[in-house]
């Protein structure tokens, strides 16, 4: 389509030569430079969210493919890190409060009992030596004071123990590593499933839609197309006389029907070459007819041009 946009342009250009024109003034058209918009990998379009002609501004989702592999592999990922948190977690942490609470009131206890029992030792040893408690009986409060002694050595461990990391040094460096891999794991299923939308790179108006929802498209292929202000251009061709003048002023105005006034534009590019090719003689009369393509971007109103438009486009003097 551009093609043909171009090759009609050119030849209304050329036609345009033959009329009775000024030489401050040339013929041109608009152009523009269209941002076809596609995703890396292929899918079939799921949804397409702007029509033709809409205007855009950057970050504007456009399009979607289908994602259902995308969306379970992030959920999958993300299973896995949940594990992986609480893996660690569980070697990081401590015993339960509940636990601690327990073991607390069971040394509590047996330290009441040692208290007991020690104060009966001490009563039966003394009425031992008068006689008066056999020493069987003073022999079994002497073990059981000791064994009492014991169980609060032990629940005190227990305690401290309890109060402290309960894993190992190398099991919690591992468990570290494998949530780092699986938080890298998440981030890119989150990366493949944000590639299944397109959005705008910039502010734009959708020029056309080429494929609609239920259509496959491979991995590269435009979905649709647009058209950023900035990339709206005119397009004319100077003759080596008029190669000067813009060279002391870029500055030029556009004319088209419904432009008013005009529009204010400035050369932004001039062709290095001749628009045609040998052999040409370069007499004095040939050198009329050598043309070069130029370009102008407009500085206002931008609005008012579409792509193909004929223009007018006049030299300041």
């Amino acid at each position: 389509m551009k093609c043909a946009v171009l090759a009609t342009a050119a030849i209304a250009v050329l036609l345009a030569g033959c009329n009775g024109h000024s030489d401050r003034e040339v013929q041109g058209y608009v152009e523009g430079d269209f941002v076809r918009i596609s995703l890396p990998a292929s899918g079939i379009v799921e949804n397409v969210l702007v029509k033709r002609g809409d205007h855009v501004v950057k970050g504007t989702v456009l399009f979607t493919l289908d994602s259902e592999r995308e969306k379970a592999a992030l959920d999958k990922a993300r299973s896995e890190l949940d594990v992986a948190e609480a893996q660690l977690s569980n070697l990081q942490a401590t015993v339960r409060n509940d636990e601690i609470s327990a073991l607390e009131a069971e040394i509590k206890e047996l330290k009441a009992q040692l208290a007991y029992t020690s104060k009966s030792y001490r009563r039966k040893f003394g009425l031992s030596r008068a006689g008066a408690a056999s020493l069987d009986e003073v022999e079994r409060l002497r073990s059981e004071e000791q064994v009492i002694k014991a169980k609060i050595l032990a629940a005190e461990s227990r305690l401290r123990l309890g109060q402290q990391s309960i894993g190992r040094d190398g099991e919690i460096e591992a468990a570290q590593k494998t949530l780092k891999y699986r938080l890298a794991a998440v981030r890119g299923a989150e990366a493949d499933l944000a590639l299944r939308q397109a959005m705008a790179p910039a502010d734009a108006v959708v020029n056309d839609i080429i494929y609609r929802p239920g259509e496959t498209v491979a991995g590269g292929q435009a979905v649709l197309e647009l058209l950023p202000p900035q990339n709206v251009k005119a397009r004319f061709f100077l003759s080596p006389e008029q190669i000067g003048w813009v060279a002391e002023n870029p500055e030029i105005t556009l004319q088209c029907e419904g432009c008013g006034n005009g529009i204010s534009a400035k050369v932004s590019y001039v062709a290095s070459e001749a628009s045609y090719r040998p052999p040409v003689l370069y007499s004095r009369n040939q050198s009329e007819r050598l043309v070069f393509l130029a370009e102008a971007v407009p500085l206002n109103s931008v609005g008012l041009l579409r792509p193909g438009q004929p223009l007018k486009v006049v030299f300041q003097k």
